[in-house]
C-alpha cells in the first residue's frame, strides 16, 4: 500500500469515522465533542493536535446543514488545533454568518 499524504490520511480517517458514529449528525458531533481532551495551557498540545484533523474534516463535510452545532464544534476544536481547512466551506456558503 502506498503511503498517503497528510490530508489524504485525515480524509480517510474521517470517512471511517462515519462508519462508526451515529447516523444523526448532531448525535455524532456529541460523541466527537466528548472525545476532546480538556483545554490546557500546554503549548505541546497544539503541536500534537493533528489527531483532531479528521474530526475537523468530519465537521467540514457533514456540518453545513447544522450551522450552529458545527461552528460550536469548530470553536472547540480550534482551542486545541487548527480548523483552517474545515472552516472554508462555511465561509464560502455563509460568509457573513460565519464571520
Amino acid at each position: 500500500m502506498q503511503a498517503l499524504k497528510l490530508k489524504d490520511r485525515f480524509r480517510l480517517i474521517s470517512r471511517r469515522l462515519e462508519e462508526f458514529l451515529p447516523r444523526s449528525y448532531p448525535d455524532a458531533l456529541e460523541v466527537l465533542a466528548r472525545s476532546l481532551d480538556p483545554v490546557t495551557k500546554d503549548k505541546e498540545e497544539f503541536r500534537y493536535g493533528f489527531r483532531l484533523m479528521p474530526v475537523a474534516h468530519f465537521v467540514e463535510i457533514n456540518g453545513l446543514a447544522h450551522f450552529h452545532e458545527s461552528i460550536a464544534a469548530l470553536y472547540e476544536i480550534t482551542k486545541r488545533h487548527t480548523v483552517e481547512f474545515a472552516i472554508r466551506p462555511f465561509l464560502l456558503e455563509q460568509e457573513k454568518r460565519t464571520l
